[in-house]
């Protein structure tokens, strides 16, 4: 069973434009990663484009906040894509060992 994530990086240019869905067709999560002109990280935002369980949750969640508290790695990736495809992977390995973890207590 699997779960399909997807990663939008959002910079100003498309923050500026007429239509700002952040939304778009797919499966599984969403994650936004709003950067600024200087390439700053400054935000990771999540959608679910299923029904949400708490399991869901749990991980859209917790690699959201991995992401918002690791900012100078994604800071740094930026433009470098295999780097920055390395910082988001690590984030969402680190979430499903850790709910591994909650499920074997």
């Amino acid at each position: 069973n699997f779960l399909r994530l997807s990663f939008l990086i959002r910079t100003p240019y498309f923050s500026s434009q007429e239509d700002k869905s952040e939304r778009w067709e797919g499966q599984g999560i969403g994650f936004v990663l709003h950067f600024d002109q200087n390439h700053r990280f400054h935000l990771a935002r999540t959608y679910i484009h299923e029904s949400d369980n708490s399991n869901i949750s749990l991980l859209k969640n917790g690699v959201a906040y991995i992401l918002n508290t690791e900012k100078d790695m994604l800071n740094y990736s930026y433009g470098n894509w295999a780097e920055m495809a390395r910082v988001l992977l690590n984030a969402v390995e680190r979430k499903k060992e850790y709910l591994r973890y909650l499920k074997q207590m």
